[in-house]
């Protein structure tokens, strides 16, 4: 059987909560997550393990597509 860990997943955003470094950041529910700080991550779990690495008020780049479109959005780590 396959590993769930291992399994590729897309990285994509179902909520954005008020206040939180994400909305700051512009999120929107559906966006898809393609980069994080230039590199691919594409399980959930390997994404919130980069995350805890950062201090707080830390700045990563997301490399987002919205719908047709591609934006570059910044979150201050929180």
């Amino acid at each position: 059987t396959e590993d769930y860990y291992d399994k590729k997943e897309k990285l994509l955003v179902y909520e954005v909560f008020p206040g939180s470094p994400a909305e700051k950041a512009g999120f929107q529910p559906g966006d898809e997550i393609l980069l994080v700080d230039g590199k691919k991550i594409e399980n959930y779990y390997r994404f919130w393990d980069y995350v805890r690495e950062k201090e707080p008020g830390d700045e990563i780049t997301f490399f987002v597509k919205r719908g047709g479109s591609y934006l570059l959005l910044k979150a201050k780590v929180g």
